[in-house]
């Protein structure tokens, strides 16, 4: 199992992340959340796929678990969809398609 899921976070973490009144990007997001953000292509049901093969495809860095909580740290989520980018832009000798 990896690290990353067994992570607890403070409360006054979680409560940043409830938070509705913040006009800033929230670092960390529940998969609703994220779902809902412009820059997540996936709906949420997706999401919740790809969290759950996080260990298998990589995303695991970015995913927290605070008891049934999952939060994913936006930063990390961005990095993780921008590898993937990569991997389809370009071919198996490196060469952009």
């Amino acid at each position: 199992m990896n690290n990353h899921e067994d992570k607890l976070l403070p409360k006054a973490l979680l409560d940043m992340c409830e938070n509705k009144d913040c006009t800033t990007p929230k670092e960390y997001l529940t998969p609703k959340m994220l779902a809902e953000d412009p820059i997540c292509p996936f709906s949420e049901k997706a999401l919740r796929f790809h969290i759950w093969r996080s260990g298998i495809n990589g995303l695991a860095p970015a995913i927290y678990r605070v008891g049934k909580k999952i939060l994913i740290k936006r930063s990390e989520w961005i990095r993780w969809l921008e590898s993937h980018a990569q991997k389809k832009r370009t071919g198996s000798q490196g060469e952009l398609k």
